[in-house]
């Protein structure tokens, strides 16, 4: 593990890279937090064709985070224009009947283009939904244990965000931006770390290694390691400044961490890219500079992707990082893995095509 170790003396032997992966990161939220010290409760009008004990289990659900009032099915297009209401829901009559009986369910949801208020609320809807059909998937259709099981799941719900309540300092619109934050940093470091292949190559070290008794597959290895272990430091100082310096309480933060170790592989597949189709140091400059912001930009790193124009939303679902903060979004509403399965593989798709394309180039191949 020689060419792992020297790796790591060489990428924290660099004040950029330390700047990249602790101070930068740090500084942004910090700043973001400055200038958000909370969010606005969502206005939602219920139209609750069912009227049952788990839809008005649902309603309190959704009613913990946000402002809930009850409309008839007339009253949505007069409280949407003018603003009586950001988002509206509609139930539909035999909505608790049919999750019982494990058939497929949609609530109707209402909001003017263009808003984002439709994407909190939708999270926590679907979180409930899920879990209330995985409740009645094990009750077998037995309705007073399906009851039974709802109320304690409410009850562990409740007291989870009872603790988030006390302990919570900012919101998770916070955490969200934090995490994308980290994201956007991650990137950058990925591109500055790996660019030390390129300077083994320059300087013809690269060449000299194979004349010892290393082995290509052995130097890749060892190469690609060091990398995913910088990223993996990264993640956990971030994480831990968070949470033990900013009291941040991170719903599904063992899910979000996974997350963010699977996204570091992407990180380095997209960085190998770079190097790879590079002829030196300042066009891997030139080349990040040019597309690590903007691939930011349009994936929701800095602003809620649902404020840009629509053909900038219909593009960023060619971005990487969109996919990667949707599944962060999806995790700040205590959703599973399970949940997030398209969004990884979609990000997983986007790591090979890259990797693919960082081995294109025959004289860079080394397997």
């Amino acid at each position: 593990m020689v060419i792992f170790m020297n790796n790591l003396k060489r990428i924290f032997k660099s004040k950029s890279n330390f700047i990249f992966m602790v101070i930068f990161p740090i500084i942004l939220i910090i700043i973001l937090i400055s200038f958000n010290n909370g969010e606005a409760k969502i206005s939602i009008g219920v139209i609750d064709n069912d009227n049952t004990k788990l839809t008005e289990a649902f309603i309190n659900q959704i009613e913990k985070e946000n402002k809930i009032n009850y409309i008839d099915q007339s009253e949505i297009k007069d409280f949407l224009l003018n603003l009586k209401n950001d988002y509206i829901i509609e139930i539909p009559k035999n909505f608790t009947k049919d999750i019982i009986r494990g058939q497929d369910v949609k609530i109707k949801g209402f909001f003017i283009n263009g808003t984002n208020a439709s994407k909190a609320p939708k999270y926590s809807m679907e979180s409930f939904v899920n879990s209330a059909k995985t409740i009645a998937i094990s009750s077998k259709g037995d309705e007073d244990t399906f009851y039974k099981a709802i109320d304690k799941y409410n009850e562990g719900i409740l007291n989870v965000q009872n603790k988030n309540t006390n302990n919570t300092l900012v919101s998770k619109k916070n955490i969200s931006f934090s995490l994308g934050f980290l994201a956007f940093n991650m990137l950058m470091l990925g591109v500055n770390i790996t660019s030390i292949v390129l300077k083994d190559k320059q300087s013809k070290i690269y060449y000299r290694i194979f004349t010892a008794p290393v082995s290509p597959k052995k130097y890749t290895i060892q190469n690609l390691l060091s990398f995913l272990v910088v990223l993996l430091l990264q993640i956990i100082v971030i994480f831990a400044f968070i949470i033990g310096i900013l009291k941040m309480q991170i719903p599904s933060l063992f899910e979000t961490f996974l997350l963010f170790m699977f996204y570091s592989v992407f990180i380095v597949s997209f960085a190998l890219f770079l190097c790879s189709n590079s002829k030196d140091l300042r066009t891997v400059s030139t080349i990040s500079n040019i597309t690590i912001t903007p691939m930011a930009m349009l994936g929701g790193c800095f602003w809620p992707i649902e404020i840009m124009p629509e053909i900038l939303q219909k593009i960023s679902n060619f971005i990487p990082i969109t996919w990667m903060l949707r599944a962060v979004n999806k995790l700040m509403y205590n959703n599973s893995l399970y949940n997030i399965l398209p969004e990884i593989s979609i990000l997983s798709l986007f790591t090979i095509v890259f990797l693919l394309l960082a081995c294109w180039r025959k004289e860079d191949i080394i397997i």
